[in-house]
């Protein structure tokens, strides 16, 4: 029985890959608003943490600072999702084409995010800091989203993750909120903004 199924050369193959890869590239730059916007909350947050704990400590009021802590980062993350809220409905639903390689960026992304409340719940379960464990997943998630669109800033970006990472195990737990926010600017926003004026 004869088949019409042609099968691929090497080098169609190669092409498919190649646009694949351009394709979510594209549509990470493209959508390259959200990961800036929450790079950017996300480092004010820890910075606004890091001088309202401070500023606690100077007053001598330790019992308040878990609580003023715990709303700051509330705040901050409500503020996120209902600016995120509104920007949604106001620029609607583009039409892309979207490849499997979006989909599993997104999936990890998203499976990052449960990750980070997970340890959240558990570091405040065991009275210790999350920051360690959500720079490690930050790095991994970054990394992979580099290699995946083969973007070296963005690998890079998930290096640093990494040693920050490792940075914020031997300093104090108030100084893990400046690792955190300084890794942010330098290892998601700096790799976020070359990609956004990166040419395809």
């Amino acid at each position: 029985m004869e088949t019409n199924e042609k099968s691929m050369t090497p080098e169609e193959s190669i092409q498919i890959i190649r646009k694949s890869i351009l394709n979510s590239r594209k549509n990470l730059k493209e959508n390259g608003f959200y990961y800036l916007f929450w790079g950017w909350l996300l480092a004010f947050a820890s910075l606004t943490n890091y001088f309202l704990i401070r500023y606690l400590h100077f007053r001598k009021m330790y019992e308040q600072i878990f609580i003023a802590s715990s709303i700051a980062w509330g705040i901050f993350v409500a503020v996120g999702f209902a600016v995120i809220f509104i920007y949604l409905n106001k620029t609607g639903k583009k039409d892309a084409v979207i490849t499997h390689l979006d989909r599993i960026i997104t999936t990890l992304w998203m499976t990052s995010g449960v990750i980070f409340v997970l340890f959240v719940l558990f570091c405040y379960r065991y009275e210790s800091y999350p920051t360690p464990y959500i720079l490690a997943v930050t790095g991994m998630a970054t990394f992979i989203s580099g290699m995946m669109i083969r973007f070296k800033p963005l690998i890079a970006g998930g290096i640093l993750f990494a040693v920050a990472s490792v940075i914020s195990i031997f300093v104090p737990p108030l100084s893990q909120l400046l690792v955190f926010a300084i890794s942010l600017v330098l290892g998601f926003l700096i790799p976020g903004y070359l990609l956004k004026t990166a040419k395809d």
